[in-house]
């Protein structure tokens, strides 16, 4: 869809930038700021939205996760294999189920989470620093619902 001068009505000629470009463009800003975050503890973002999945759902099992993450159950082992290397996530065995490993965090990754989680809240404030709380809302509900 073309711009339109305010003033008289007439379409300026130019193409307003496409929705999915600017959704892009955000996006691509902040996962750049959100990796700097977590590289600070060892963790790239993808490793971050995990641990907060887990964090949501403990104690699970991986195909659990799988589920609702809507990724293969191969990429989550991989990802809890990685988690579980660097001793945020651990398995333990399902007592009622022995061939279940349930999914846990360590110490140390609530630790981590905790204090990404606040970095990620003040850079996603700095991010909106200029939008009202209407705006904010806006924003949210927009995404939230274009995403369902």
């Amino acid at each position: 869809m073309d711009e339109t001068d305010s003033a008289n009505g007439i379409s300026t000629g130019k193409r307003r930038p496409r929705i999915l470009y600017l959704v892009r463009r955000f996006h691509s800003l902040a996962h750049a700021r959100l990796e700097e975050i977590t590289r600070t503890y060892d963790m790239t973002p993808a490793e971050f939205t995990m641990l907060s999945l887990v964090d949501r759902i403990v104690p699970c099992s991986s195909a659990e996760i799988a589920r609702r993450a809507s990724i293969t159950p191969q990429a989550v082992t991989q990802q809890i294999n990685q988690l579980v290397a660097k001793k945020i996530l651990l398995r333990r065995q399902n007592p009622a189920n022995r061939r279940i490993n349930l999914i846990e965090i360590t110490p140390t990754g609530r630790t981590n989470l905790s204090a990404i989680n606040q970095r990620a809240d003040a850079l996603e404030q700095e991010l909106l620093t200029d939008f009202g709380e209407q705006e904010e809302a806006a924003i949210r509900a927009f995404l939230s619902q274009a995403i369902n």
